[in-house]
């Protein structure tokens, strides 16, 4: 067992009594990583993985008893994939199963009939992947020897009692009262997945795209570990809310550190609702009288800044553009203009003016009027006589 401690800054992986330190990290998700990886390691290393293919016979239970006798694991997982065989081999194997006092998961794969099917059994969890099949059906005699009516009677005593330990194994497993058990296994009945788990026979359905049986790792993890890994996840759940409320430089404790998150959050929650309602609110727009009738006052007060001699031609050109184009992104709810056309205006007031030829042009204006000579003109001629 293992546990992640802060020391001078830094986040150890410890033993869980504190003996050995596993590893050294800058942040407590890593050493999280490395624990949980050091987990699945050892989760690994107590599993024995079996896989039986084929025909059930002496060699098929010579293996698996082998197997079962000379690994110290934990825990077994049973591949079956098997059309049948020895009733006894099978009987044989499902007690070394089940005596062997570990916990027991049985997968199939594809298919398990007859004598496959009796192995299924001995599992703690069975699975079946959702288009496998499974069959049972009475313990058969087979031989190519010539019996006698005697012979033939004790053969079918021997059948009987076979029988009859395959009728128990499936009440104890399945629930189903004997004679329910015996009509079942005389149906010979191909079940798929969803049947055999309808009839209680198997605990899980694997659909095909799933990889990871989650239920089959979980019974295969020592009740310890789960309740260690419960408990440190809500160690990890108070943490990441403590760095959330530091990162946003909320003052918590350890008490209040959720709810004092919980309402930040319902804060900027109620923000953002403002700011669509603002945003997605109707613009309002102004009647057309209205708007030539701001546009005429606005070129007008720009052309009298030309004429005071205020700013240029150009420049007037510009503001028009910008400010004598009425846009409702400006307008407010109560049909005020925010667009700062009288800030410019009051602003380029306070400049000292830029020429002096607003005063020429309005003395030429008067004596274009009047007949007379331009100014410019005048001054040529003048410079002519020098």
């Amino acid at each position: 067992m293992y546990k992640c401690v802060k020391v001078n800054g830094k986040w150890e992986l410890q033993k869980k009594d504190g003996s050995k330190v596993i590893g050294t990290h800058s942040s407590y998700n890593s050493c999280i990583s490395q624990m949980k990886a050091l987990y699945s390691d050892e989760d690994i290393k107590n599993l024995l993985v079996m896989n039986l293919n084929g025909v059930v016979d002496g060699y098929v239970k010579e293996n698996i008893n082998y197997q079962i006798s000379n690994q110290s694991k934990e825990r077994i997982k049973l591949n079956i994939t098997s059309r049948g065989g020895s009733y006894l081999e099978a009987l044989d194997i499902f007690n070394s199963l089940r005596n062997s006092k570990r916990k027991i998961v049985c997968h199939v794969p594809s298919y398990a009939m007859s004598a496959g099917a009796v192995i299924a059994l001995a599992g703690d969890y069975i699975t079946m992947n959702e288009n496998a099949l499974l069959m049972f059906h009475p313990p058969e005699l087979y031989s190519s020897e010539s019996k006698n009516a005697d012979e033939m009677t004790k053969a079918a005593e021997q059948l009987k009692k076979c029988e009859d330990t395959l009728v128990s194994i499936i009440v104890a497993r399945c629930g189903m009262k004997e004679e329910e058990a015996r009509n079942f296994l005389k149906e010979e009945k191909y079940l798929t997945a969803k049947e055999a788990l309808e009839k209680k026979i198997i605990d899980e359905v694997i659909p095909l795209h799933t990889r990871v049986l989650l239920k089959e790792i979980e019974n295969l993890i020592p009740d310890e570990v789960l309740n260690y890994v419960s408990n440190l996840n809500s160690e990890i759940d108070s943490m990441a809310i403590l760095d959330i409320c530091n990162s946003l430089s909320l003052e918590v404790t350890n008490e209040n550190a959720e709810e004092k998150l919980l309402l930040h959050v319902k804060s900027l929650s109620d923000e953002i609702t403002n700011l669509k309602a603002k945003i997605n609110k109707p613009k309002i727009e102004l009647p057309e009288t209205v708007v030539n009738l701001v546009k005429r006052s606005r070129e007008g007060e720009i052309n009298t800044l030309v004429s005071e001699g205020y700013i240029t031609p150009a420049v007037a050109d510009g503001l028009k553009k910008q400010y004598c184009t009425i846009r409702n992104e400006f307008i407010t709810d109560k049909g005020d203009i925010v667009d700062g056309f009288d800030e410019v205006m009051n602003s380029l007031k306070k400049n000292e003016k830029i020429v002096s030829f607003a005063q020429k042009s309005a003395n030429v204006q008067r004596q274009n009027q009047n007949g007379s000579t331009s100014v410019l003109v005048e001054d040529m001629e003048s410079r002519n006589k020098k």
